[in-house]
């Protein structure tokens, strides 16, 4: 019987041996949570960089689509304000301050000026490093001015339009807007990345 009362003691000794301590089990109690805690800041940290770098790229490329926007629009409103124009001498000769089509082509004519200083104004503030481009819209705007200034003023002070000078005018325009190199200086700025 002591040996069968010494068995189940070593047994129990064993048994108790095999039980982690309690300061173990304190440890752990603090330590893993600690250990999980720091896990998830890290997470929420490395979650939160990705986020600002989205929120970043979003935002980068809602500006980029802007200014596309606003180069596309100027592009095309430096070729449509041509359709303003009467783009021949009896055409221009034929106007008349006291007819309604004539009224209706100098408002149409004065809405583009403004259109064409706004537009300038938007390219040079975006593109001001863009040399060339600056120098080839404002040689634009100040072509269209004369021509807008030549015919609205002849007909509106009834001195007349020199034809021949506003003619010559709209052709150098023309020339500007339809030459390959206009739509090389835009063209950087139009292409659009594929993804």
């Amino acid at each position: 019987m002591e040996e069968i009362v010494n068995a189940i003691k070593q047994f129990i000794d064993l048994y108790e041996s095999s039980l982690s301590p309690d300061w173990i089990n304190i440890i752990c109690g603090i330590l893993l949570p600690l250990v999980i805690s720091i896990i998830v800041i890290f997470q929420n940290k490395k979650i939160n960089k990705n986020n600002e770098k989205l929120q970043k790229d979003i935002y980068n490329h809602e500006v980029k689509n802007k200014k596309y926007d606003i180069i596309l629009n100027s592009y095309v409103a430096y070729i449509d304000v041509l359709q303003v124009f009467p783009l021949s001498k009896e055409g221009l000769n034929g106007l008349s301050k006291d007819d309604p089509v004539t009224t209706e082509i100098i408002i149409n004519i004065l809405n583009s000026r403004e259109r064409i200083l706004l537009e300038t104004k938007k390219l040079k503030l975006l593109l001001k490093n863009d040399v060339e481009l600056i120098k080839t819209i404002e040689k634009l705007n100040s072509l269209y001015q004369e021509i807008a200034n030549e015919i609205s003023n002849g007909i509106i002070r009834k001195y007349g339009i020199n034809t021949k000078n506003v003619l010559e005018k709209i052709k150098q325009y023309q020339q500007l807007v339809e030459s390959e190199n206009y739509d090389k200086l835009f063209e950087k700025y139009l292409t659009i990345d594929e993804i």
